[in-house]
């Protein structure tokens, strides 16, 4: 290009080739204003002595200070010196102090205060801005980022600790704003490893002593955010009622943390953790709110004092997940519950306290709950004012599925799946609810089995274990296999409840 500017190139030809930050350059001074109105619309004040000379803008003195709600507390950031520079080519870098002093007091109760310092340093951080002021990107990265805690004051007296911290090392980072009549957030980021130290006195002796550490390694989180122009975070319903939304996810590899509890009485409970890998999922609109989380080769080790031995426990795979409706409306939205956890084991030394001979089998258990539901929710559940005097159910199921359920336990394994729709119009079939009608379809084996070893191993006496097959017998009909049962529970549209057909309602 610089050939083509000495050969005297028509003006329009050099606009095509020039690189597309000359379209879109943001000042040192659009990326600080831009600062002041997106913190004050979390409901900061900022402040600082602006200044500038040559290509860089100084605000000297920055402060971040913030009065929460209800004369709840208060917190600030002292930023000190920020300088922004411009670079020359469309882009400002912006430097901080490498050592950032937070303070804040919460109000527990009318005269019950908690005052804590933390400091916030960083080391080798560097950021550049770059787009234009309707369209902003961050583009930073630091050796490190420690979070320390300095002091912690209750009601004015010095709570006692050791350390408490925690470090995030070898960041990378890019944030995308677009800004309009509101703002949208684009997220990445990565860190090589997150550590964390405590050692902290408990309040009831000083000779009572909490400590942990651990952390995990490559944590990544991508997200996505959509602000409104003012957001009050201490009032959700209001924030979610004006466009509000929020999605991220959470990853993580080699996670490991030790845990030791030492009482004034000199108990003493320790533990050990580790997982392979993990993630953790968030997402929030006026419709739904969504919490989703895995985590994989997950060991635990916990030691008591007031036990006579270890707890060792181990799983494959854990999850969860929990959806539900954010706010009234007159349509079903989706509703969701779901927990795993699969091929789970503990020591042989756990086994032996109820099974010394080891009648029961001892493969790895598992255990599933998945359920999904379409729900009206009446009540604005987020507005603690609109709750205050809302009375009646907050919402109502229009149908509810079964998508999985599994329990394989000590050689006996039941399973199932099914479908329920509600009718709100009748109240009585099943007084204080809507009458469900459909179908639940169950399979159960070993059961036989794991009733005569339990009776063996007398942790369930004979005339229970009698009973229980007496039950059975009523609920399941014989199944394909050898100890197979199997059972279809129904309700119908007049409100009978049928099992194999034999009806029991």
């Amino acid at each position: 290009m610089t050939g083509l500017r000495k050969l005297g190139s028509v003006s329009a030809l050099a606009l095509l080739m020039t690189p597309a930050a000359a379209f879109a350059d943001v000042t040192a001074q659009q990326v600080w204003s831009d600062w002041q109105e997106y913190f004050k619309n979390f409901g900061y004040t900022v402040d600082g002595s602006e200044s500038t000379s040559g290509d860089t803008l100084t605000v000297s003195g920055a402060v971040m200070a913030m009065e929460l709600p209800e004369g709840a507390g208060s917190f600030k950031i002292e930023l000190g010196d920020v300088a922004l520079r411009n670079l020359g080519d469309g882009r400002v870098s912006v430097d901080f102090a490498d050592s950032i002093p937070m303070t804040g007091t919460v109000i527990t109760e009318p005269g019950k205060t908690v005052d804590y310092a933390v400091s916030y340093l960083m080391n080798g951080f560097t950021m550049i801005a770059s787009g234009d002021a309707s369209a902003l990107s961050y583009d930073y990265s630091a050796d490190d980022v420690n979070l320390r805690l300095d002091s912690v004051t209750v009601d004015g007296k010095p709570v006692e600790f050791g350390e408490a911290t925690a470090k995030l090392s070898g960041i990378e980072g890019t944030s995308k704003m677009t800004i309009g009549a509101g703002r949208s957030i684009d997220q990445r980021v990565s860190a090589k490893s997150l550590s964390y130290t405590a050692d902290i006195a408990l309040p009831d002796s000083k000779d009572a002593q909490f400590t942990a550490k651990g952390g995990i390694k490559s944590l990544t989180f991508e997200g996505t955010g959509r602000y409104p122009g003012e957001v009050d975070v201490m009032n959700l319903s209001k924030l979610l009622a004006s466009g509000f939304a929020f999605d991220g996810v959470f990853s993580y590899l080699d996670g490991a943390a030790q845990m030791t509890v030492k009482e004034a009485s000199g108990a003493t409970f320790e533990s050990t953790s580790q997982s392979q890998s993990g993630t953790l999922a968030v997402s929030m609109d006026e419709k739904a709110l969504s919490y989703e989380g895995t985590a994989k080769g997950g060991q635990s080790s916990m030691l008591s004092s007031n036990f006579p031995m270890p707890i060792d426990i181990s799983f494959a795979e854990g999850g969860f997940k929990l959806v539900m409706p954010t706010t009234p409306s007159d349509e079903a939205r989706d509703a969701a519950i779901m927990i795993n956890m699969s091929d789970f084991t503990m020591s042989d030394m756990i086994w032996g306290l109820f099974d010394p001979t080891g009648k029961l089998p001892r493969d790895p258990a598992t255990l599933l709950v998945d359920v999904s539901s379409k729900v009206k929710l009446f009540a604005n559940i987020f507005d603690p004012d609109a709750m205050k005097g809302f009375t009646g159910p907050v919402g109502e199921p229009q149908s509810v599925t079964i998508n999985a359920l599994r329990l394989d336990i000590a050689g006996a394994e039941l399973t199932g799946e099914g479908d329920f729709t509600f009718d709100k119009t009748d109240m009585t079939s099943f007084p204080g609810m809507p009458a469900p009608e459909g179908a639940l379809d169950l399979n159960l084996t070993g059961a036989n089995g794991l009733l005569d070893n339990l009776t063996a191993i007398g942790v369930l006496p004979a005339d229970k274990a009698m009973g229980a097959r007496m039950m059975m017998g009523l609920f399941a009909v014989p199944g394909e296999g050898a100890d197979t049962l199997k059972s279809k529970i129904e309700i119908n549209d007049q409100g009978h409840v049928l099992a194999n057909g034999q009806r029991l309602k």
